[in-house]
């Protein structure tokens, strides 16, 4: 399930350049967390950044 997933796990499918991306809003700190441990606005964020 996409819950059980890390952050890092997620966007690195979707993202070709994630260095880039991880700098640019600052999303150092949530990569090795799970999906659904993020609180709603990193989820958002990491929304947000899957979708663009």
């Amino acid at each position: 399930m996409l819950k059980a997933k890390t952050v890092r796990e997620f966007l690195s499918k979707v993202i070709n350049n994630l260095d880039e991306v991880i700098k640019k809003f600052e999303i150092e700190n949530i990569l090795d967390r799970k999906i659904g441990e993020l609180a709603g606005g990193e989820f958002q964020k990491v929304l947000y950044i899957y979708s663009v």
